[in-house]
């Protein structure tokens, strides 16, 4: 019955059951579309905040000092970070007040790694000197740091930077001794000081009565010798310095000549006979050295040729030193500084914790503005502690490490240093 709309009806079902399965396909599709966009934005910024935390945990900012200067407070701080750190905000909190009182102030300092930044504040914040606070400095990227003041704590301040040049030594990890004791050292090793030594003569002989010293003399010590006349064609008689037996292997001079007729010139040493080391036509007018096989000289003499067909001619000699060979001499000089010290304690103590120790005693001394102090005699093995609050009187502070024993050392050294730093706190 009704046959044909019995097969209309079915293909009705058809179209419609199509219909919806491609709805449910294109749903399917839109659903893991978005799913698989989301899934790519989550993890863009899983990645964001994972470099995000990376950054914020390469902040390493220690606060060294807070201070009043001129009512003004004056924030140090030092990067101990390997990334550029950004403070934007200041903070202070009063625990005292009633209700606790929290203050925030803009800042605005970028202190590179390494570095040690003063004056970091914000000149419209009320002096709070000699009350009690928590100041928090907050990075751009979320880190606060904290410090109290006035200090509630001791203050173990370690040494900031190797010192000034030149260094007689080497260090082998000086950041070992920022923090410890910990048994991580630097080893501070003794180096050959072998600096050359000019000496110059003590004296001069002439032997033809032909030499004169001249009034504007080129060095005050040796005078400035010229010959009066050197007869045309002819050598000058010999200029002799003498002094004391040096061992050398070169000496250095400075000539000069009246005119390009002074064609040559002759220097020879004495080291029991008369050795001739140079013959030519020298270098005039600046200094020039000469050498030879090293041996002990008392003397050395200089003589000039005047080629000129018929006039005589001059020559001088300006100055004629002996190279002094440098003696095996093992040293140890090195200077550490604090840059940002807390200087005006009651108590200010200077502490070394010492490793293993060399052969030869190792002394520390202290720099007091004008003039190197001892201050430890001879360091020993552990704890080394004294006293520093005569010479601690500003925020550098500078002390050395030095060998006892600095001339004719023929035995190379060591020292391990495995802390250092000063131990300040004032009794509250």
């Amino acid at each position: 019955m009704f046959p044909s709309l019995m097969r209309d009806r079915r293909g009705v079902g058809t179209v419609v059951g199509t219909v919806f399965f491609l709805l449910v396909l294109m749903t399917a599709f839109m659903y893991y579309g978005l799913r698989a966009s989301l899934a790519d934005r989550y993890n863009e910024t899983l990645q964001e905040m994972q470099e995000l935390d990376l950054k914020r945990s390469k902040e390493s900012l220690e606060i060294l000092r807070i201070a009043f200067s001129n009512g003004e407070l004056n924030i140090t701080v030092r990067n101990k970070g390997s990334n550029i750190v950004h403070i934007i905000w200041l903070g202070i909190f009063d625990e005292t007040a009633t209700p606790e009182k929290q203050d925030y102030y803009r800042a605005d300092f970028y202190v590179n790694p390494g570095e040690t930044v003063t004056n970091v504040g914000n000149d419209t914040i009320p002096s709070f000197d000699g009350e009690k606070r928590v100041l928090q400095l907050v990075t751009d990227l979320g880190n606060t740091f904290i410090k109290n003041y006035p200090e509630t704590e001791v203050e173990y301040d370690y040494v900031d930077a190797e010192g000034d040049p030149p260094a007689i030594g080497t260090h082998s990890f000086f950041e070992a001794q920022r923090s410890g004791p910990d048994g991580v050292v630097d080893t501070l090793q003794e180096v050959i000081n072998d600096q050359e030594e000019w000496v110059s003569p003590t004296g001069y002989e002439d032997p033809g009565n032909e030499w004169s010293a001249e009034t504007n003399a080129y060095d005050d010590n040796t005078g400035t010798y010229a010959v009066d006349d050197i007869p045309a064609g002819s050598w000058s008689n010999y200029l002799i310095l003498t002094r004391n037996a040096t061992t050398c292997a070169k000496i250095q001079y400075f000539i000069g000549r009246q005119s390009v007729q002074i064609a040559q010139v002759e220097i020879d040493i004495y080291n029991g006979t008369w050795t001739n080391v140079y013959s030519g036509a020298g270098t005039w007018n600046t200094w020039a050295n000469v050498s030879f096989v090293e041996t002990t000289v008392t003397m050395m003499r200089f003589r000039f040729f005047n080629n000129h067909p018929v006039q005589p001619r001059q020559a001088y000699v300006y100055e004629a030193d002996f190279l002094r060979s440098p003696t095996l001499n093992y040293q140890l000089d090195l200077e550490v500084q604090w840059i940002a010290a807390d200087y005006d304690e009651t108590y200010e103590w200077l502490c070394i914790y010492a490793g293993r120790m060399g052969s030869e005693d190792l002394r520390v001394d202290v720099w007091n503005g004008a003039s190197w102090m001892t201050a430890i005699a001879r360091l020993e093995t552990g704890w080394n502690s004294v006293d520093v609050s005569t010479y601690l009187t500003s925020s550098t502070f500078k002390i050395r490490f030095r060998g006892t024993t600095e001339t004719g050392d023929i035995a190379q050294d060591s020292w391990e240093i495995d802390a250092t730093f000063l131990h300040v706190w004032t009794k509250k």
